[in-house]
């Protein structure tokens, strides 16, 4: 098992731990540890439990979503036909969940009896059904939002008796949901950041004109770092840091988190190398959306 390299977003995810939580995430910020730590927590807190990965296609989940995911979860200790199998009806040597599963096509079985059960929405009616402990929503912003109402959310259910407040020993995430995302820019996709207004009735925040102030003075940081003016960079950089510590990320009064956060929160992984390349390959408005994460009004 390798050691876990973490940047400050990704513990904040964990160290919190809500119930629920909405993380809109730019490029290169490491979205898909996002995913493959709440698989690794939901096996370890609920053997046996069922869990809905969504996304907009099967395509999407299996050639971008669930590649980096395993690869977390291969570093972690997890072995392919060992530890899991995809796509295929598990041995039998694996325990079986609680839910019944009949067809494994877009079942990933896990030896403790936990599954996941990949859902798209490009199949109308293929989320209808099964009762999940937990789901996770990839690049939330392409889910047609009313077709998740209708045919996903409600398959969260069931099971209380198990891991439910009438159980012995209640999970607080049971029944909990992921939605993780790039930054929303079209009305229809706005309603993922609804979940951050907490920030302002509880704490008096506004999240979104601080995070643009940030997002604007990290933009100060490139002419910086070309004028090689080490000052001015730490300088900016500074002041970033203090406008994050407004913002700081905590949990609702009702469990749920919402976060921020950019390429600049995952530097020492990606270098600035990544965010200067990508400036100078991009139109602007992509880059500001894409790697920087702003928020568009």
């Amino acid at each position: 098992m390798e050691e876990l390299q973490l940047n400050k977003p990704q513990y904040s995810s964990i160290i919190l731990n809500p119930r629920s939580k909405c993380d809109i995430w730019s490029r290169a910020t490491g979205k898909s540890f996002l995913v493959g730590w709440d698989i690794n927590v939901v096996n370890r807190r609920m053997p046996r439990a069922l869990t809905s990965v969504t996304g907009q296609t099967y395509g999407q989940l299996l050639t971008r979503t669930l590649p980096s995911t395993f690869k977390f979860l291969e570093s972690m200790g997890y072995t392919k036909d060992q530890n899991y199998v995809v796509g295929r009806k598990p041995p039998q040597s694996f325990h079986t969940p609680f839910e019944k599963i009949m067809k494994f096509d877009n079942v990933i079985s896990f030896s403790n009896g936990n599954a996941i059960l990949m859902l798209s929405q490009d199949r109308i009616g293929s989320a209808r059904g099964p009762n999940v402990d937990y789901e996770i929503l990839d690049e939330a912003l392409t889910i047609d939002k009313e077709r998740y109402d209708q045919e996903t959310s409600p398959t969260n259910r069931g099971n209380e008796d198990i891991w439910g407040p009438n159980s012995g020993n209640p999970v607080p995430f049971h029944h909990g949901y992921h939605y993780v995302s790039s930054m929303p820019y079209s009305q229809t996709q706005k309603w993922l950041l609804d979940f951050a207004s907490y920030y302002e009735t509880e704490a008096g925040l506004q999240i979104f004109t601080t995070w643009n102030r940030i997002v604007k003075l990290q933009m100060e940081l490139i002419p910086a770092y070309y004028a090689r003016d080490k000052k001015l960079y730490a300088t900016i950089w500074n002041e970033t840091i203090r406008l994050r510590k407004q913002i700081l990320p905590f949990v609702s009064k009702t469990g749920h988190l919402f976060t921020l956060a950019n390429a600049f929160d995952n530097i020492s992984n990606i270098g600035i190398s990544y965010i200067i390349r990508e400036y100078e390959k991009q139109n602007l408005m992509t880059f500001m959306v894409e790697i920087m994460n702003v928020f568009l009004d």
